[in-house]
């Protein structure tokens, strides 16, 4: 089995997401989601998450702008009692279409936050892929 630059569908987020399909609704006006939470997601191993990503692939295509500085990449050494900065916070532009972010993890725990802006979404497409192995694994 090859591990090295093997990606793994995490989430995955459309407008109207059908009832127990696992799918992400768009957040709503003002409103933060969370994407993606390792310490919550990590299929029950507490500090020691099955599947070791190296980065985090965010695609994103909105109806509107996600709010300033709406997509945030933290990490925790705590099991998520503490989060920090993994990489600076970014923004969601629609002006650009359908925008890809990729995020380094370098802290055991991660967690993905994404902030709309004022505006009720008409469009969500959204994607969330893990990357595992050791593709330009960051210190």
């Amino acid at each position: 089995m090859q591990i090295v630059n093997r990606p793994i569908q995490i989430a995955r987020g459309v407008l109207t997401p059908a009832a127990g399909s696992g799918e992400t609704a768009p957040p709503a006006s003002g409103a933060t989601i969370t994407i993606y939470d390792s310490t919550a997601n990590n299929n029950g191993l507490q500090g020691n998450p099955a599947i070791p990503f190296t980065r985090l692939v965010l695609t994103v295509k909105a109806s509107a702008d996600g709010a300033a500085s709406g997509i945030t990449c933290e990490g925790s050494n705590d099991n998520g009692a503490h989060w920090e900065t993994m990489q600076a916070a970014v923004s969601y532009l629609t002006a650009s279409g359908l925008m890809t972010f990729d995020f380094p993890v370098t802290m055991p725990q991660a967690r993905i936050k994404y902030v709309n802006s004022a505006a009720t979404l008409t469009v969500w497409e959204m994607s969330l892929i893990g990357v595992i192995g050791d593709r330009a694994k960051t210190t």
